[in-house]
């Protein structure tokens, strides 16, 4: 059964045990109020252990679509969205188990990896833990 999730700590507690690594950030509570802050609205939805973020983006005439950053549809969400009247689902899974049967894949708004930085050390200490390759790139 899909649940509204509330909670902060509970659902970044869910995210970090459940979520890839790569783009978990883009699913969590954090981000969700840092799009509140463009005015759009955010939903985080839990079913049978499974969660999703997403960020409803408005299209003209009053339309509307739900964008889920690095994560899949779970299921119970597009009857959700169907009925707050929401066109769409955009999502970029990132594991192969989130794509839910008869979903089109498009091509992705985010990108397909991300890293996370400890932006307490310097820049000299940050170069040196990359590849050389990546410091000539910078």
């Amino acid at each position: 059964m899909l649940a509204i999730i509330e909670q902060r700590e509970k659902w970044n507690e869910l995210i970090l045990k459940n979520s890839p690594k790569s783009g978990a950030f883009l699913q969590s509570w954090e981000w969700g109020e840092f799009q509140k802050s463009f005015g759009r609205s955010v939903f985080r939805f839990e079913d049978a252990g499974r969660m999703v973020q997403v960020i409803e983006h408005t299209l003209p005439l009053g339309k509307k679509y739900w964008y889920a950053p690095r994560a899949g549809v779970i299921p119970g969400a597009p009857e959700e969205a169907a009925r707050r009247g929401v066109l769409f689902i955009r999502s970029e899974p990132v594991r192969a188990e989130d794509v839910l049967p008869g979903l089109v894949k498009t091509i992705d708004i985010s990108a397909a990896t991300s890293l996370v930085l400890d932006l307490t050390k310097s820049e000299e200490e940050l170069l040196a833990e990359m590849h050389e390759k990546t410091r000539y790139n910078i």
